[in-house]
């Protein structure tokens, strides 16, 4: 069973305009490892999963799926 992003957005809070990641539970940030993955628990679900940190941006301020062959790109847009 995997967590879906309307399940995300439920245990997790997003700021878009920071990228900025926290449980809503106890507001600890998510911290990416260094392969940008973080690991995200549905205590609830009994799920967990290792979430690369924009795929999980992603999921969370568009509530989509994006399927393992895909890559999520992205451009910093305060530099130039």
């Amino acid at each position: 069973m995997k967590i879906t992003p309307e399940r995300l957005s439920e245990i997790l809070f997003y700021d878009s305009a920071t990228g900025y990641v926290s449980r809503i539970s106890n507001g600890r940030r998510l911290i990416p490892d260094e392969n940008n993955c973080v690991i995200v628990s549905d205590t609830v679900a009994g799920v967990s999963a290792k979430i690369k940190y924009d795929k999980l941006a992603y999921m969370l301020a568009y509530r989509k799926v994006i399927k393992d062959n895909q890559r999520v790109l992205h451009k910093n847009l305060d530099q130039e």
